[in-house]
Protein backbone atom coordinates (compact mmCIF):
# COMPACT_ATOMS: atom_id res chain seq x y z
CA UNK A 1 0.00 0.00 0.00
CA UNK A 2 0.99 3.47 -0.88
CA UNK A 3 2.14 6.20 1.69
CA UNK A 4 -0.05 9.46 1.90
CA UNK A 5 2.98 11.24 1.97
CA UNK A 6 5.94 10.61 -0.02
CA UNK A 7 9.81 12.11 0.13
CA UNK A 8 10.82 14.70 -2.62
CA UNK A 9 13.90 11.74 -4.06
CA UNK A 10 11.29 9.94 -5.43
CA UNK A 11 11.34 12.66 -7.72
CA UNK A 12 14.87 12.72 -8.59
CA UNK A 13 15.27 11.48 -12.26
CA UNK A 14 17.48 8.41 -12.13
CA UNK A 15 20.54 7.27 -14.70
CA UNK A 16 23.88 7.14 -14.93
CA UNK A 17 25.25 10.55 -13.75
CA UNK A 18 28.66 9.71 -13.92
CA UNK A 19 28.82 9.18 -17.35
CA UNK A 20 26.64 11.90 -18.46
CA UNK A 21 29.10 14.45 -16.36
CA UNK A 22 32.31 13.37 -17.87
CA UNK A 23 30.38 13.13 -21.55
CA UNK A 24 29.63 17.14 -20.21
CA UNK A 25 33.28 17.30 -19.20
CA UNK A 26 34.38 16.34 -22.51
CA UNK A 27 32.63 18.28 -25.11
CA UNK A 28 33.57 21.33 -22.56
CA UNK A 29 37.09 20.76 -22.66
CA UNK A 30 36.92 19.96 -26.20
CA UNK A 31 35.17 23.17 -27.28
CA UNK A 32 37.90 25.59 -25.01
CA UNK A 33 40.91 23.13 -27.02
CA UNK A 34 39.42 23.81 -30.25
CA UNK A 35 39.00 27.77 -29.20
CA UNK A 36 42.85 27.77 -27.99
CA UNK A 37 43.95 26.56 -31.18
CA UNK A 38 41.72 28.60 -33.25
CA UNK A 39 42.79 32.04 -31.42
CA UNK A 40 46.45 30.74 -31.91
CA UNK A 41 46.15 30.35 -35.27
CA UNK A 42 44.99 33.71 -35.15
CA UNK A 43 47.95 35.13 -33.87
CA UNK A 44 46.77 35.26 -30.00
CA UNK A 45 49.23 34.26 -26.79
CA UNK A 46 48.19 33.81 -23.46
CA UNK A 47 49.56 36.80 -21.64
CA UNK A 48 48.73 38.61 -18.29
CA UNK A 49 47.51 41.49 -17.77
CA UNK A 50 50.14 44.35 -16.68
CA UNK A 51 47.91 45.35 -14.08
CA UNK A 52 48.31 47.23 -11.00
CA UNK A 53 47.58 44.40 -8.67
CA UNK A 54 50.20 42.22 -10.41
CA UNK A 55 52.79 44.86 -10.16
CA UNK A 56 52.05 45.13 -6.62
CA UNK A 57 52.32 41.05 -6.31
CA UNK A 58 56.15 41.46 -7.64
CA UNK A 59 56.56 44.16 -5.97
CA UNK A 60 55.91 41.67 -2.59
CA UNK A 61 58.55 39.89 -3.36
CA UNK A 62 61.38 41.90 -2.91
CA UNK A 63 61.45 40.78 1.16
CA UNK A 64 60.63 37.15 0.60
CA UNK A 65 63.53 35.51 -0.34
CA UNK A 66 66.96 35.69 1.86
CA UNK A 67 69.47 35.69 -1.09
CA UNK A 68 70.17 39.11 -2.36
CA UNK A 69 67.43 40.24 -4.94
CA UNK A 70 68.00 41.98 -8.56
CA UNK A 71 65.25 44.49 -9.01
CA UNK A 72 64.71 46.26 -12.78
CA UNK A 73 63.64 49.32 -12.76
CA UNK A 74 62.58 52.01 -15.66
CA UNK A 75 60.36 51.77 -18.69
CA UNK A 76 59.26 49.50 -21.59
CA UNK A 77 62.81 49.44 -22.60
CA UNK A 78 63.90 47.21 -19.88
CA UNK A 79 60.47 45.52 -19.51
CA UNK A 80 60.97 44.36 -23.20
CA UNK A 81 64.88 44.42 -23.32
CA UNK A 82 65.59 41.74 -20.34
CA UNK A 83 65.68 38.15 -20.57
CA UNK A 84 65.01 37.54 -16.83
CA UNK A 85 64.86 33.89 -17.14
CA UNK A 86 68.32 33.72 -18.70
CA UNK A 87 69.52 36.65 -15.70
CA UNK A 88 67.56 34.60 -13.15
CA UNK A 89 69.80 31.29 -14.39
CA UNK A 90 73.23 33.11 -14.66
CA UNK A 91 72.93 34.79 -11.13
CA UNK A 92 71.01 31.86 -9.56
CA UNK A 93 68.98 34.55 -6.93
CA UNK A 94 65.57 36.78 -7.64
CA UNK A 95 65.21 38.70 -10.39
CA UNK A 96 62.41 41.06 -10.13
CA UNK A 97 60.72 43.51 -12.88
CA UNK A 98 58.90 46.63 -11.34
CA UNK A 99 59.49 48.38 -14.59
CA UNK A 100 56.34 50.07 -15.04
CA UNK A 101 55.55 51.15 -19.11
CA UNK A 102 55.18 54.66 -19.70
CA UNK A 103 56.22 56.31 -16.65
CA UNK A 104 59.42 57.39 -14.81
CA UNK A 105 61.43 55.17 -12.80
CA UNK A 106 62.23 57.81 -10.00
CA UNK A 107 59.19 57.09 -7.92
CA UNK A 108 60.08 53.75 -7.73
CA UNK A 109 63.64 54.36 -6.98
CA UNK A 110 62.78 56.60 -4.02
CA UNK A 111 60.16 54.07 -3.23
CA UNK A 112 63.37 51.33 -2.71
CA UNK A 113 65.29 54.14 -1.14
CA UNK A 114 63.32 54.53 1.34
CA UNK A 115 62.04 50.80 2.47
CA UNK A 116 64.66 49.90 5.14
CA UNK A 117 64.31 46.40 4.85
CA UNK A 118 65.45 46.40 1.44
CA UNK A 119 69.30 45.31 0.48
CA UNK A 120 69.47 44.15 -3.07
CA UNK A 121 71.34 44.95 -6.41
CA UNK A 122 69.58 47.64 -8.37
CA UNK A 123 69.47 47.70 -12.46
CA UNK A 124 67.51 51.07 -13.74
CA UNK A 125 67.06 51.54 -17.34
CA UNK A 126 67.15 55.34 -17.31
CA UNK A 127 65.66 57.52 -19.55
CA UNK A 128 66.94 61.34 -19.99
CA UNK A 129 63.92 62.84 -19.96
CA UNK A 130 62.47 60.79 -16.75
CA UNK A 131 65.18 62.22 -14.51
CA UNK A 132 63.22 65.50 -14.78
CA UNK A 133 59.74 66.09 -12.64
CA UNK A 134 56.82 65.77 -15.00
CA UNK A 135 53.55 64.50 -15.57
CA UNK A 136 55.04 60.99 -16.92
CA UNK A 137 55.90 60.34 -13.20
CA UNK A 138 52.31 59.97 -12.01
CA UNK A 139 51.54 56.71 -12.80
CA UNK A 140 54.54 55.10 -11.23
CA UNK A 141 53.42 57.20 -8.16
CA UNK A 142 50.53 55.85 -8.10
CA UNK A 143 51.35 52.09 -8.62
CA UNK A 144 53.66 52.66 -5.38
CA UNK A 145 50.88 54.23 -2.88
CA UNK A 146 48.38 51.81 -3.96
CA UNK A 147 51.76 49.21 -3.11
CA UNK A 148 51.69 50.57 0.51
CA UNK A 149 47.97 51.20 0.88
CA UNK A 150 47.79 47.21 0.01
CA UNK A 151 50.54 46.71 2.76
CA UNK A 152 48.51 48.42 5.46
CA UNK A 153 44.89 46.99 4.84
CA UNK A 154 45.89 44.16 3.98
CA UNK A 155 43.94 42.07 0.77
CA UNK A 156 40.63 39.85 1.65
CA UNK A 157 41.40 35.60 1.16
CA UNK A 158 39.09 35.68 -1.74
CA UNK A 159 40.72 38.81 -3.85
CA UNK A 160 43.49 36.83 -2.80
CA UNK A 161 42.78 33.37 -4.42
CA UNK A 162 40.68 35.49 -7.30
CA UNK A 163 44.03 36.74 -8.32
CA UNK A 164 45.76 33.08 -7.70
CA UNK A 165 43.57 31.80 -10.40
CA UNK A 166 42.88 34.55 -13.01
CA UNK A 167 46.84 34.64 -12.92
CA UNK A 168 47.41 31.25 -13.94
CA UNK A 169 44.88 31.02 -16.10
CA UNK A 170 45.40 34.10 -18.35
CA UNK A 171 49.40 32.54 -18.57
CA UNK A 172 47.38 29.77 -20.34
CA UNK A 173 44.54 30.32 -22.27
CA UNK A 174 44.50 32.67 -25.20
CA UNK A 175 40.92 33.13 -25.01
CA UNK A 176 41.03 34.82 -21.33
CA UNK A 177 42.89 37.85 -23.48
CA UNK A 178 40.15 40.64 -23.62
CA UNK A 179 38.20 41.32 -26.08
CA UNK A 180 38.95 38.11 -28.42
CA UNK A 181 35.94 36.25 -29.65
CA UNK A 182 35.16 33.37 -32.20
CA UNK A 183 34.90 36.31 -35.02
CA UNK A 184 38.61 37.00 -34.33
CA UNK A 185 39.88 33.73 -35.83
CA UNK A 186 37.76 33.57 -39.37
CA UNK A 187 39.82 36.52 -40.35
CA UNK A 188 42.29 34.52 -40.37
CA UNK A 189 40.76 31.50 -41.64
CA UNK A 190 38.91 33.28 -44.56
CA UNK A 191 41.37 34.06 -48.08
CA UNK A 192 39.49 36.46 -49.17
CA UNK A 193 40.35 38.61 -46.03
CA UNK A 194 44.03 40.34 -45.33
CA UNK A 195 44.21 40.51 -41.38
CA UNK A 196 46.97 41.41 -39.54
CA UNK A 197 47.40 39.45 -36.53
CA UNK A 198 46.79 41.63 -32.96
CA UNK A 199 48.85 40.69 -30.30
CA UNK A 200 52.44 41.36 -30.74
CA UNK A 201 52.86 42.25 -27.10
CA UNK A 202 52.37 39.38 -24.49
CA UNK A 203 53.70 39.97 -21.17
CA UNK A 204 55.10 36.57 -18.99
CA UNK A 205 54.52 35.46 -15.03
CA UNK A 206 57.50 37.60 -13.86
CA UNK A 207 56.01 40.94 -15.68
CA UNK A 208 58.45 40.95 -18.02
CA UNK A 209 57.13 41.28 -22.13
CA UNK A 210 57.73 39.91 -25.29
CA UNK A 211 57.67 42.44 -28.56
CA UNK A 212 57.39 39.86 -31.48
CA UNK A 213 57.62 42.54 -34.50
CA UNK A 214 57.47 40.06 -36.91
CA UNK A 215 53.46 40.38 -36.32
CA UNK A 216 53.61 43.98 -37.43
CA UNK A 217 54.09 46.02 -40.27
CA UNK A 218 57.31 47.69 -39.41
CA UNK A 219 57.89 50.77 -41.60
CA UNK A 220 54.33 51.79 -40.48
CA UNK A 221 55.80 50.80 -36.93
CA UNK A 222 58.86 52.47 -37.27
CA UNK A 223 57.21 55.54 -39.19
CA UNK A 224 54.65 55.99 -35.85
CA UNK A 225 57.17 55.72 -33.04
CA UNK A 226 59.00 58.44 -34.97
CA UNK A 227 56.68 60.70 -35.39
CA UNK A 228 55.27 60.56 -32.01
CA UNK A 229 58.85 60.67 -30.48
CA UNK A 230 59.22 63.94 -32.99
CA UNK A 231 55.84 65.16 -32.04
CA UNK A 232 55.47 65.57 -35.99
CA UNK A 233 52.39 64.57 -38.12
CA UNK A 234 53.37 62.82 -41.25
CA UNK A 235 54.48 64.90 -43.88
CA UNK A 236 52.27 65.74 -47.38
CA UNK A 237 54.17 64.60 -50.23
CA UNK A 238 56.94 62.42 -48.98
CA UNK A 239 57.04 58.58 -49.95
CA UNK A 240 60.56 57.63 -49.14
CA UNK A 241 62.64 56.68 -46.34
CA UNK A 242 65.20 59.46 -47.68
CA UNK A 243 62.58 62.06 -48.21
CA UNK A 244 61.15 61.35 -44.58
CA UNK A 245 64.62 61.10 -42.58
CA UNK A 246 65.27 64.65 -44.56
CA UNK A 247 61.79 66.23 -43.36
CA UNK A 248 62.30 64.42 -39.45
CA UNK A 249 66.05 66.08 -39.26
CA UNK A 250 65.26 69.10 -40.64
CA UNK A 251 62.57 69.67 -38.11
CA UNK A 252 64.86 68.25 -35.23
CA UNK A 253 67.38 70.91 -35.84
CA UNK A 254 64.71 73.74 -34.98
CA UNK A 255 64.62 72.19 -31.51
CA UNK A 256 67.39 73.32 -29.04
CA UNK A 257 68.63 70.98 -26.24
CA UNK A 258 67.15 69.94 -23.26
CA UNK A 259 67.26 72.39 -20.24
CA UNK A 260 70.55 71.62 -18.20
CA UNK A 261 69.88 73.04 -14.90
CA UNK A 262 66.83 71.04 -14.65
CA UNK A 263 68.50 67.82 -15.61
CA UNK A 264 71.10 68.40 -13.05
CA UNK A 265 68.16 69.27 -10.27
CA UNK A 266 66.76 65.81 -11.51
CA UNK A 267 70.26 63.74 -10.88
CA UNK A 268 70.61 65.64 -7.29
CA UNK A 269 67.52 64.15 -6.50
CA UNK A 270 68.46 60.44 -7.99
CA UNK A 271 71.99 60.74 -6.10
CA UNK A 272 69.97 61.20 -2.86
CA UNK A 273 67.93 57.77 -3.46
CA UNK A 274 71.18 55.81 -4.69
CA UNK A 275 73.10 56.74 -1.90
CA UNK A 276 70.17 56.06 0.28
CA UNK A 277 70.20 52.30 -0.91
CA UNK A 278 73.96 51.85 -0.84
CA UNK A 279 74.59 53.00 2.24
CA UNK A 280 72.75 50.01 3.51
CA UNK A 281 74.66 48.01 1.98
CA UNK A 282 72.64 47.35 -1.93
CA UNK A 283 74.12 48.98 -5.13
CA UNK A 284 72.56 50.78 -7.99
CA UNK A 285 73.50 50.57 -11.48
CA UNK A 286 72.52 53.00 -14.40
CA UNK A 287 71.70 51.81 -17.85
CA UNK A 288 70.95 53.61 -20.64
CA UNK A 289 69.08 50.96 -23.34
CA UNK A 290 69.87 51.25 -27.10
CA UNK A 291 67.40 53.35 -29.72
CA UNK A 292 68.69 54.01 -33.06
CA UNK A 293 68.20 55.57 -36.32
CA UNK A 294 65.87 58.83 -36.33
CA UNK A 295 65.16 57.84 -32.71
CA UNK A 296 68.73 57.96 -31.61
CA UNK A 297 69.55 61.39 -33.25
CA UNK A 298 66.65 63.36 -31.62
CA UNK A 299 67.91 61.74 -28.15
CA UNK A 300 71.45 62.63 -28.86
CA UNK A 301 70.39 66.19 -30.28
CA UNK A 302 67.92 67.55 -26.95
CA UNK A 303 70.11 65.40 -24.87
CA UNK A 304 73.83 65.09 -25.92
CA UNK A 305 75.60 62.40 -24.63
CA UNK A 306 79.01 63.80 -23.53
CA UNK A 307 77.26 66.87 -21.78
CA UNK A 308 74.43 65.08 -20.02
CA UNK A 309 75.08 61.16 -19.83
CA UNK A 310 79.07 61.56 -19.45
CA UNK A 311 79.29 64.27 -17.49
CA UNK A 312 76.78 63.65 -14.84
CA UNK A 313 75.99 59.95 -14.67
CA UNK A 314 78.88 58.41 -16.24
CA UNK A 315 81.37 60.23 -14.21
CA UNK A 316 79.47 59.90 -10.78
CA UNK A 317 77.73 56.26 -11.04
CA UNK A 318 78.28 52.73 -11.84
CA UNK A 319 76.88 53.23 -15.40
CA UNK A 320 76.47 51.62 -18.65
CA UNK A 321 75.85 53.27 -22.14
CA UNK A 322 74.89 51.22 -25.04
CA UNK A 323 77.29 53.59 -27.40
CA UNK A 324 80.46 52.51 -25.15
CA UNK A 325 79.60 49.00 -25.77
CA UNK A 326 79.68 47.84 -29.25
CA UNK A 327 77.92 44.43 -28.60
CA UNK A 328 75.12 46.40 -26.69
CA UNK A 329 74.97 48.40 -29.55
CA UNK A 330 74.38 46.76 -33.01
CA UNK A 331 71.08 45.37 -32.34
CA UNK A 332 68.70 46.82 -35.09
CA UNK A 333 65.53 48.08 -33.33
CA UNK A 334 62.12 47.80 -35.25
CA UNK A 335 60.61 50.87 -33.93
CA UNK A 336 64.09 52.38 -32.83
CA UNK A 337 63.35 52.23 -29.25
CA UNK A 338 62.58 48.59 -28.50
CA UNK A 339 64.26 45.31 -29.10
CA UNK A 340 62.54 42.67 -30.55
CA UNK A 341 61.87 39.24 -28.44
CA UNK A 342 64.88 37.42 -30.32
CA UNK A 343 67.33 39.71 -29.11
CA UNK A 344 66.50 39.33 -25.41
CA UNK A 345 68.64 36.80 -24.48
CA UNK A 346 72.10 38.14 -26.36
CA UNK A 347 71.20 41.28 -25.39
CA UNK A 348 70.67 40.37 -22.14
CA UNK A 349 74.21 38.66 -22.40
CA UNK A 350 75.91 41.61 -23.43
CA UNK A 351 74.59 43.95 -20.76
CA UNK A 352 75.54 41.47 -18.11
CA UNK A 353 79.22 41.22 -19.05
CA UNK A 354 78.62 45.01 -18.77
CA UNK A 355 77.49 45.60 -15.61
CA UNK A 356 80.33 43.08 -14.38
CA UNK A 357 82.39 45.53 -15.79
CA UNK A 358 81.24 48.38 -13.40
CA UNK A 359 81.13 46.05 -10.27
CA UNK A 360 78.14 43.62 -10.66
CA UNK A 361 78.13 40.85 -8.37
CA UNK A 362 77.61 37.08 -10.90
CA UNK A 363 77.18 33.64 -8.20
Amino acid sequence: MRLSTSSSNDRLPTGRWGITWLCALFVAATAISVFEMGLRYSGFQPTQDDSVEFWIEQRDRINDSSERPVVLLGSSRIQLGVDTAYLRDELVRPVIQLAIDGTSFMPLLEDLSEDESFVGDVVVSVVESHVLPSEENQRASEWVDAYYKYKNKGIEPYKYFDQLIELQLRSRLSSRFMGVSPIDMTDKWNPALTSTPKVYLTTNTDRSRNADYSLLDQVQTYIGRVLRHYSLTFPQGVNNFEAFDRYCLDKLSERSKADLSLFEEGVQKMDRHIKEIEERGGRVYLVRFPTDKLIWAFDDHVWPKGEYWDTYIGSRYNSVHFRDYPEMARFSLPDGSHLDMRDKKPFTKALLEALSDKGFEIE
